[in-house]
Formats: C-alpha cells, structure tokens, sequence
C-alpha cells in the first residue's frame, strides 16, 4: 500500500485584526519612506548628528517624530549607548550610537515583548587606499562618501515604521517594540 492520502483541512479563518493590518499597509508610504531617508544623503554612525537635512542624526530625529505622530500610544525614545572604536575596524573611533524605541504597551501581558526592527544606518564600503600592496577600505573615506542606504536598510526601517504606523492603533495582550537601530 501507498502513503496515506493528506486530507485537506478546511482554511482557517483569518484573524480579523491581522486582516486589517495587512490590509492597511501601503506601499506607496512605504516608497515614500525610503526616498526621505535616502534624501539624508548618508546615515553613515560617523556621518554629521547636527545637521536636520544630511546624516545620521537628521535621521533619527525624522524618524522619532514621525513615530511620535503615528499615536500618542507609542512611547517613542533614544537608546544611546557608546562604542569604542578599535583601529582598522568598521568601528574605528568612539562614536554614541542612538536607536530608535518606539514602545506600544500591551494589555494584559505587558510583559512580554515583540521586537519589529531593521537598521537605519548606512555605509558604503566604496573607498579604498593601498596598504603594503593590499586594497583595504579606507575609514575616513568611508565616512565621507554617500551612502543613500535605500535597501541596506532603509527598507526595513521603512517597513518597521509602516507597521508602527498601523499597529498603534491596535491593541495588543503583549508589547509591541519597533526599533529603528543604529550600527546593526
């Protein structure tokens, strides 16, 4: 005799609240997401924190107020922690690497945590200088050079705040934490 015949289950029903979320999601938002952290020029973790319109900190400071306007729900803040650097590394100098939180508290197991995350720091690993006839990447150069960072990873920020953006308007029996991270 053969294997047993599989018998088909019927569907189950689709949960309604994930249905409205799903169908909620837009990729034109998402799109628009992308262009306007690609428009910070770099987000490189050394690229300028001052600046409103170019670098990594323009970003975060876009980023957390958008979060901040989805709902007075989300609790939105920095999670700044120091590097050291380590020279001939990606980290080659001291840097404060600043994530972005954005915390939609559960109900009744607040406890209990889902993390949605993606990176919105950027590198391009373009610039290179000779070392004892060997190409190496060039970390000053580095740091300088654009790196527009639209799919690495400007597109899982932008995704992680297109779920914020629905999701807090929901409730949910855990807490739900979004975060944007800098330095992976």
């Amino acid at each position: 005799m053969g294997m047993a015949q599989s018998q088909s289950l019927p569907p189950k029903a689709l949960n309604p609240q994930v249905q409205s979320i799903v169908s909620q999601v837009s990729a034109e938002r998402i799109a628009d997401i992308e262009r306007k952290l690609e428009s910070f020029g770099t987000r490189h973790i050394y690229s300028p924190t001052d600046n409103p319109t170019h670098g990594i900190g323009g970003a975060r400071e876009w980023i957390a107020g958008q979060l901040r306007s989805y709902s007075p729900r989300l609790q939105v803040s920095f999670d700044k922690h120091p590097v050291a650097g380590v020279a001939g590394k990606r980290y080659f100098k001291n840097v404060e690497l600043w994530n972005v939180v954005a915390v939609l508290p559960g109900t009744s197991e607040p406890d209990r945590q889902v993390l949605i995350t993606g990176h919105y720091d950027t590198i391009n690993l373009t610039p290179r200088k000779m070392v004892n006839g060997k190409s190496v990447v060039d970390n000053e150069g580095v740091t300088a050079a654009p790196a527009p960072g639209v799919t690495d990873d400007g597109s899982g920020t932008a995704a992680v705040m297109e779920l914020a953006r629905i999701m807090s308007q929901f409730q949910f029996r855990k807490t739900i934490v979004f975060i944007a991270f800098a330095g992976e």
